[in-house]
């Protein structure tokens, strides 16, 4: 070899040097950042909160809904009627207490109807009321210290106690389920325990979703 071709050779060993060092430069390092374009760059999307459902308000139903005539006579009497609606507060029951009256007197919805055989003293009422759990919780402490016997099936709660008077026996049943309060009053617990259930189913009908 020839000592003037000894230049020519290293220049040549630089251009390998140099090619291989950009070629290996060209690598991506680990831990690059990721290109604008790469999918997990882009932000997450922020969940959306659910709208809180709104409770279902209760229905009470009107009176011969609650109780058709049908199914009046067949508990009471061939001969009953439908004698009407009337205010809520005017009567507090055949066994009046404190706790009932403001009840009524303070409740979101209610309505008392009477049915009875005209012209006679053979009469029933009922009343359905919605209640608060603060009053549906009086009432029932109220009950119980009044002497009502209390008895749970399923969903509802009754309270009933019969009497005396100077004129004739009396009788009142207390359901609760739920908002619900039904108060049904006559002179006997057959009828007031029949009445209420009617009507307890009728407005089971009227709101499905409440779990009455």
């Amino acid at each position: 070899m020839s000592w003037s071709n000894i230049p020519h050779m290293r220049l040549q060993f630089v251009v390998v040097c140099a090619a291989v060092g950009l070629a290996l430069a060209g690598c991506a390092a680990p831990g690059a950042e990721p290109s604008p374009t790469d999918p997990s760059a882009s932000p997450t999307p922020s969940a959306t909160a659910s709208p809180t459902p709104t409770p279902e308000s209760l229905t009470i139903v009107e009176c011969e809904v609650m109780l058709p005539i049908d199914q009046a006579r067949a508990i009471f009497a061939e001969d009953t009627e439908f004698l009407g609606e009337r205010p809520p507060t005017e009567s507090g029951g055949w066994f009046p207490l404190a706790e009932i009256d403001s009840t009524l007197a303070d409740a979101a919805q209610a309505k008392a109807c009477t049915w009875g055989v005209p012209n006679s003293d053979g009469v029933f009422t009922i009343h359905a009321v919605e209640v608060t759990a603060e009053q549906r919780s009086s009432l029932e402490a109220a009950l119980a210290d009044e002497g009502f016997t209390d008895v749970s099936t399923g969903t509802a709660t009754s309270f009933e106690k019969s009497g005396e008077t100077e004129v004739s026996p009396i009788a009142a049943t207390h359901l609760f389920s739920g908002p619900l309060w039904i108060m049904a009053n006559s002179n006997d617990l057959s009828t007031t325990g029949a009445v209420a259930n009617a009507a307890l189913e009728a407005h089971r009908t009227a709101n499905p979703t409440l779990g009455l």
